[in-house]
């Protein structure tokens, strides 16, 4: 069986308002001390934490190992196999659900590393998403209720073209029915096995363009949109968009 590997080194994501209040993880735990503000946090030294949740095939696709370049680091692995199907899609993930509010900044960040065995020629296009940030249905719908197509507001994904071309795409915004209101933005620097790549994100939720925005970075640098067929870029970065 094939398999996609990834690995993902400290995970840190928070939610809050302007005015927050500190916040303690002890052990697996997460002590709330003030409400404006939640923090995730996981180094993996010591397991999952128990604020993750599994949606795959079975356990046997992640689990927590030696970072390959460094020995004393612990990393989660995950893997997924070309006919791992789970809930409607082929997918291995592991998700937080934690249900935020309009009118706040969340922040994410993490490291992720493809091996070697990762890139290949002889697959057809086609993408591999690495983080998402799924909204909620519609006031009085579920998913299962809405009836139609909605993309995740916030997501990082490899984009793989013929020959073995791997591209680093963000796209943010709302894409839902028939509006389509999302920016794609690419990273300009190429994809390479065995390093550590730092990826970055700070959004501010709010329903109105000139109000919210997300800036998505690898490595410090800021991703560049492209807005034609051929994936040209555009220097001038537009972080504004509308977004639930």
């Amino acid at each position: 069986m094939k398999h996609l590997f990834l690995f993902l080194f400290i995970l840190l994501f928070y939610s809050c308002t302007e005015n927050t209040k500190s916040i303690e993880i002890k052990d697996s735990e997460i002590e709330l001390i003030d409400e404006s503000k939640v923090i995730f946090n996981d180094d993996f030294e010591n397991g999952l934490q128990n604020f993750w949740e599994a949606e795959t095939v079975d356990s046997t696709r992640y689990s927590i190992v030696s970072d390959p370049l460094n020995e004393t680091n612990k990393v989660l692995r995950v893997r997924l196999g070309l006919d791992d199907y789970t809930n409607g899609g082929k997918r291995s993930e592991l998700k937080i659900i934690h249900h935020g509010i309009l009118d706040h900044k969340s922040e994410i960040s993490f490291r992720f590393m493809l091996p070697e065995d990762f890139f290949r020629t002889d697959e057809k296009p086609g993408f591999i998403i690495i983080h998402q940030w799924h909204d909620q249905a519609d006031p009085g719908f579920n998913w299962s209720t809405q009836n139609k197509v909605t993309h995740p507001p916030i997501h990082l994904y490899i984009d793989r073209k013929e020959g073995g071309i791997y591209k680093l795409i963000s796209k943010v915004g709302l894409k839902t029915g028939a509006m389509d209101e999302t920016i794609t933005s690419v990273w300009k620097g190429d994809l390479r096995p065995n390093e550590w790549y730092s990826y970055s994100c700070e959004i501010y939720w709010h329903i109105y363009t000139h109000t919210a925005y997300a800036k998505p970075k690898i490595n410090g640098e800021y991703f560049y949109t492209s807005n034609d067929a051929n994936g040209n870029y555009n220097d001038d970065f537009n972080i504004d968009f509308k977004i639930l």
